[in-house]
Formats: C-alpha cells, sequence, structure tokens
C-alpha cells in the first residue's frame, strides 16, 4: 500500500505543479493581451499626432511659399528702383 500513497503524492505535487504553470500561463497571455491593447491605442495615437503635423507642416509650406513669391515681387520692384 505504501507504494501507492507514495505515487499518489507524487501526482498531486505533478498537479499543483501543473497549476501554479497553467496560471503563470494564463497571467502572462493576460499580460500580453494587455500590452497589445496599449500599443493599438498608442498607435492610434500617435497616427493622430502625425496627421496634425503633417497638417501643420502643409500651412508652413503654403505660408513659405507665399513669402517666397512676396520677397521675389519686392527684389523685383527694389531692381526696378535701383535701374
Amino acid at each position: 500500500m505504501e507504494p501507492l500513497a507514495e505515487e499518489n503524492a507524487k501526482l498531486k505535487e505533478a498537479m499543483k505543479l501543473m497549476e501554479k504553470n497553467i496560471q503563470r500561463a494564463q497571467h502572462e497571455k493576460d499580460l500580453a493581451e494587455s500590452n497589445a491593447r496599449d500599443l493599438e491605442y498608442q498607435k492610434g495615437a500617435l497616427s493622430k499626432q502625425l496627421k496634425t503635423i503633417s497638417k501643420q507642416l502643409e500651412r508652413t509650406s503654403e505660408q513659405m511659399r507665399s513669402i517666397s513669391e512676396q520677397l521675389g515681387r519686392t527684389s523685383e520692384q527694389l531692381k526696378s528702383v535701383f535701374n
């Protein structure tokens, strides 16, 4: 009877270890899912920022073109005054 009790104790210990491993794996899975959600949120936020910055750069570029054209006209006016 003793070998059966010893075998039963070993099986119980193995079951406990398996349960711990399952809990650890579930925790790691939950953590990975949470990280994936966080990354998806950050991706959305960064995408919005990128769109905003892109629009700002486009407006700045348009302003610079306008200023360049004004400078060109002013340059032409100055040339005509000095000639």
